[in-house]
């Protein structure tokens, strides 16, 4: 499975070691005393309220307050003139973070996180940020499964392949928000991250 260093070659932004470990386990304890929701996909008609869906994601959405998540949501922002160089794209305003969580079973099939004529339009990046590793056999504090996997990132006869992400905890990865990717089904063990979108 490639690592980070694959993508960051593919044009994608890449930050190994974005978040401490000590970082990232203060936000999966506060992940785990938060409250839970399931998560949503965007209505039919793409306008409406999002609505769960479990034939398209399983994953649960935690609401984390507080300096945490103050803390993440201000170090984010400060990516923003960066990922504006790097993707050559004008951004303005950044939404989230969202704190998630997958477990055995959950997954997210392939998607966009910006469609045209939607309340997602204005999304221009996409940034993930992972809190534990993903490993190929289970392991304290890790999960099997569950990879971070990307289409159409290549062209010519590599075009319909897809690339798997090896995750580390504190790993931040960021990709245009028109990027059609998935998160693939959980085999074991807990899988914690936080999502955002800079939108123009």
């Amino acid at each position: 499975m490639p690592k980070a260093g694959f993508f960051r070659k593919l044009g994608l932004f890449v930050a190994e070691e974005f978040l401490t470990q000590e970082v990232c386990a203060q936000l999966r304890s506060d992940i785990d005393r938060s409250q839970f929701e399931q998560g949503t996909v965007l209505g039919e008609d793409d306008r409406a309220e999002g609505v769960v869906d479990e034939t398209v994601r399983v994953v649960s959405r935690a609401h984390v307050t507080g300096e945490s998540r103050r803390n993440l949501r201000n170090r984010l922002k400060t990516l923003l003139p960066e990922l504006e160089m790097h993707f050559g794209v004008s951004l303005n305003d950044f939404e989230g973070p969202e704190f998630l969580v997958y477990g055995p079973g959950s997954f997210y099939t392939p998607h966009l996180d910006a469609s045209p004529d939607a309340s997602t339009a204005t999304r221009r990046v996409s940034v993930v940020v992972f809190l534990n590793p993903e490993s190929k056999e289970p392991a304290p504090g890790h999960y099997c499964g569950g990879s971070l996997t990307f289409h159409g990132l290549m062209g010519g006869p590599w075009e319909k392949c897809a690339f798997s992400l090896e995750a580390e905890a504190g790993l931040l990865v960021a990709f245009r928000s028109s990027t059609l990717h998935e998160v693939r089904p959980i085999t074991a063990g807990q899988r914690y991250s936080v999502v955002g979108w800079f939108t123009d």
